[in-house]
């Protein structure tokens, strides 16, 4: 596979904006590749622009698909460490984290 023509013309850069509705509003998503010590790596960013100005990363993974899935679950941690999500939207929205963040841990003051 070509992962610079995977990454579209300008590598590096961050594209693939997509939407997404969760936490009852739409949310987006973005992506780029890279190469990070000799490997392609991808990175992701989740953001609710109507919730927070707070955003969610994944950094150097190998796989494209869960660069993503990653970022939300980033986004869902810090939403609740700071506040701005409820138990009720973690809740419906805890079947895309991945195992590696627990979010049913109540947050140390």
């Amino acid at each position: 596979m070509n992962h610079v023509k995977a990454a579209g013309r300008f590598p590096n850069s961050w594209h693939n904006l997509n939407e997404r509705e969760m936490f009852g509003t739409t949310c987006e998503t973005t992506i780029r590749g890279s190469f990070y010590q000799s490997k392609w790596r991808w990175q992701g960013r989740f953001w609710c622009p109507s919730l927070s100005t707070i955003e969610g990363y994944s950094k150097s993974l190998e796989s494209r698909e869960d660069v993503i899935d990653h970022a939300i679950a980033d986004y869902m941690q810090k939403g609740k460490e700071l506040g701005f999500l409820t138990e009720s939207q973690l809740q419906n929205a805890s079947n895309i984290q991945p195992e590696s963040i627990n979010l049913s841990d109540d947050v140390k003051s």
